[in-house]
């Protein structure tokens, strides 16, 4: 586990109980339209930044999306390639992408098969050498890209790079946090996600290796693909920060299709374990791997999570 340069910070506190006044504060000073200057000193050249593709797969999110494209830009991450792909919204989301075209890499808005469809298209057409996507009504924290970025110079053998998330509503209000362990494939198929988009990063290498996301999904595909990762034996490297945000809100898919979202989950797994041959961990009851958390969070100083208000 990694922590980042900048120690003082509010995000980097993960052994203490998340200060949610605080965050949202910085979080609302962090979102300042006018921004897009960093304030954090340079401390690799321009060409020593990895370059990070972020794709961001979108429709009718008009209400948010500009939120999720400041919380990028206003990252002022050196190579930073980002990546809106529309599926040709009909709300103000048109309104935003043009609003801030000088700023995107490339940014399409047309109809499409869905998330897993325009995430595929997106990655088809990025550049970086390291890849990831947030979705439309998500944020990425400050200071977060750099945090990737340095991590990745720290260690050249990672594939993936994840962090902790906190959980916000629809005024952009942080709700609490979401903190994340070292993920095992025996857990994701026994827990469920253990790391979530808003906060992980992973090579390119990996998708020429694994191929694309499901199409087929329209809830588990990320939980899908991380499953490949894990199962594959990819490294992964957590970062000690909080780097994303997850928004709770009506028209979120986790509020309107989530019963589609278990019924995926369950065919997901269904699916790996019907192919398994002597992993027997990846049979526990998820029971196992809560308490494996639990412990976790004990022996690491984070026993104020398992306390937390849910």
């Amino acid at each position: 586990m990694l922590d980042t340069h900048n120690r003082g910070s509010l995000w980097n506190k993960t052994r203490q109980r998340l200060d949610i006044q605080v965050a949202t504060s910085e979080l609302a000073e962090f979102l300042n339209r006018d921004k897009f200057v960093s304030q954090e000193e340079p401390i690799l050249e321009m060409g020593d930044w990895p370059r990070l593709s972020v794709i961001v797969p979108s429709f009718n999110q008009g209400r948010y999306l500009e939120r999720t494209i400041l919380s990028i830009l206003n990252q002022a991450y050196p190579n930073l390639e980002l990546i809106v792909i529309d599926g040709g919204s009909t709300d103000s989301s048109l309104n935003v992408l043009q609003q801030y075209d000088q700023f995107i890499a490339h940014w399409v808005s047309e109809k499409d098969n869905g998330q897993a469809h325009a995430i595929n298209k997106g990655m088809a057409i990025s550049t970086g050498e390291w890849l990831s996507f947030q979705n439309s009504d998500d944020l990425y924290l400050p200071g977060a890209l750099r945090s990737v970025g340095l991590a990745v110079k720290a260690n050249p053998n990672s594939d993936v790079i994840i962090g902790h998330v906190v959980g916000m509503n629809q005024g952009d209000e942080v709700t609490g946090a979401m903190l994340v362990m070292p993920p095992s494939f025996w857990r994701q198929i026994s827990v469920g996600i253990l790391f979530h988009n808003q906060a992980t990063f992973w090579r390119r290498s990996i998708t020429k290796r694994l191929g694309e996301f499901r199409e087929d999904l329209r809830f588990a595909l990320d939980y899908e693909y991380f499953t490949r990762i894990l199962q594959n034996n990819f490294k992964v490297t957590l970062l000690d920060r909080y780097l994303g945000a997850f928004r709770y809100h009506p028209m979120s898919k986790s509020s309107t299709i989530s019963h589609i979202g278990m019924s995926e989950h369950k065919a997901v797994v269904k699916g790996i374990q019907n192919n398994l041959r002597g992993n027997y961990r990846a049979f526990l009851p998820a029971i196992m791997g809560k308490a494996v958390k639990a412990i976790w969070c004990l022996l690491t100083g984070r026993g104020w999570y398992l306390f937390r208000q849910r």
